[in-house]
């Protein structure tokens, strides 16, 4: 493992990431720089560190974990990153096959800030393309902070 490139990684996601309670963003400008250390770590381990540095950043700011997994967060912030590079022409990024059904332009306008709320539970689409029922965090399931839990039922 590039040691140095995780910290550059690192360094680049908390400069460009927002959080606020239930939520945060991590923006994917300056392209350049994403792609670069993606290219150099290969997705899923970039992807994968930069969920836990915004995770981190997030419960540094708001004294609790994000909601949703570091795997979940990993997955929506590279579906996200992914057509976002994709379509400003970098050719070795590939998008989510869902994101192939719109214009270049609509991908660069939605994808260039990827925000996550909590309470995207609630939005059908979202919540199955990114599995956020199963991306609950372990210390959330089966709590009230569980937007998936029935407290009349016991289970999620």
């Amino acid at each position: 493992m590039d040691e140095a490139k995780i910290a550059q990684l690192r360094a680049l996601t908390q400069q460009h990431t927002r959080v606020k309670e239930s939520y945060l963003c991590v923006s994917a400008e300056p392209e350049e720089a994403w792609y670069a250390l993606i290219q150099a770590l290969g997705r899923k381990t970039a992807y994968l560190e930069i969920a836990r540095t915004a995770n981190a950043l997030y419960e540094a700011q708001i004294g609790r974990p994000f909601l949703f997994s570091d795997a979940c967060l990993a997955f929506e912030i590279g579906y996200h990153v992914d057509a976002y590079l994709w379509a400003k022409g970098y050719a070795h990024c590939w998008p989510h096959i869902t994101a192939l059904a719109f214009p270049k332009s609509v991908l660069i306008r939605h994808c260039k800030d990827v925000d996550i709320s909590e309470r995207d539970t609630g939005n059908l689409p979202q919540r199955l393309l990114f599995g956020y029922k199963k991306g609950i965090r372990d210390c959330y399931r089966g709590t009230e902070r569980d937007p998936f839990f029935r407290k009349s039922r016991g289970k999620t």
